[in-house]
């Protein structure tokens, strides 16, 4: 059972693509982390959900290979470009907490 949506050629590339920008969302979200460690920050609960996010994106990574595995190409490239979105919310809102941060 394919999907009318979107072709098996289709899924993979979105998922490739998608899936090499989580993973330099993560290689970020290390750096981060480590300099976060070494200033000494506390985790509060706005640290807790920081620290989870590398789940999130391994998570949906397994999941959208599970679904393309199954030829359900809509539902992986759902899976897989949720991550990714996520991690450009994620990026922009740290760029502008950086900004803000700076002009202070």
């Amino acid at each position: 059972m394919s999907s009318r949506f979107a072709s098996s050629s289709t899924a993979l590339a979105t998922l490739v693509i998608t899936q090499l920008v989580s993973l330099m969302s993560i290689l970020a979200w290390g750096a981060v982390a480590s300099m976060l460690v070494r200033a000494g920050r506390p985790l509060d609960a706005a640290g807790a959900s920081f620290a989870l996010y590398p789940a999130l994106p391994v998570a949906l990574s397994l999941l959208s290979w599970f679904a393309y595995k199954l030829r359900r190409y809509t539902l992986a490239i759902v899976l897989s470009t949720a991550p990714a979105a996520l991690a450009f919310l994620l990026m922009a809102y740290y760029y502008v907490v950086g900004v803000m941060n700076q002009r202070s």
